[in-house]
């Protein structure tokens, strides 16, 4: 018959194993576990359409983060650019007019032709002001919630008509949607990244 002996390690070693395992039972590990969520905002700001026309370029999609001063959307100037040439040689002609009716003694028709130059001039400005708003900048750093803006483009849009829902980063909270079954593995306040 073999006789089994005893080694003197193996209560040792299987004391270890069992206190290690204890440890991983007892100790926080970081772990990943992955459950539908929402973002959210407390703050909440639309962004409109600056004025009536196309719409000719969509810069990013619901759920992009973007950066502050980053064009979201830009509107088609190529009628406003049409207009505002137009206006220029307008009020070009209308200068010259004034000028020649001065050197000719006409004060009465200069000064119909510097009302209408004055008028011209605020009329550039309005379409320049739409010139500089064509393309509509975030405001601050956050995430564009909300928008089907890309299967829009190429369609005329109104006036204050709404482009984009944003949620600002300083305002964000992510709801998380968890299961049941996962209830215990987490707790009010607890980090973890999104």
């Amino acid at each position: 018959k073999r006789e089994f002996r005893s080694w003197p390690g193996r209560k040792l070693i299987a004391m270890t194993i069992i206190g290690v395992l204890g440890l991983f039972l007892v100790l926080p590990w970081p772990h990943f576990i992955s459950v539908p969520c929402k973002l959210v905002s407390a703050e909440q700001r639309t962004y409109s359409a600056p004025y009536s026309g196309k719409l000719s370029k969509v810069h990013f999609r619901s759920g992009d983060w973007v950066r502050q001063g980053a064009v979201l959307f830009e509107m088609d100037t190529e009628e406003i650019q049409k207009q505002k040439s137009k206006l220029a040689a307008e009020l070009k002609s209308r200068t010259q007019a004034m000028i020649r009716f001065l050197q000719a003694g006409d004060t009465a028709r200069a000064g119909e032709e510097n009302s209408s130059v004055i008028a011209i001039r605020k009329e550039l400005t309005i379409i320049e002001s739409q010139i500089d708003r064509s393309g509509a900048r975030a405001h601050e750093s956050g995430t564009l919630i909300e928008s089907n803006l890309h299967q829009r483009i190429g369609e005329t849009v109104p006036l204050g008509e709404r482009m984009f829902d944003f949620a600002p980063t300083s305002a964000q909270r992510v709801e998380l949607k968890i299961p049941d079954y996962l209830g215990l593995e987490f707790r009010v306040g607890q980090v973890g990244n999104f």
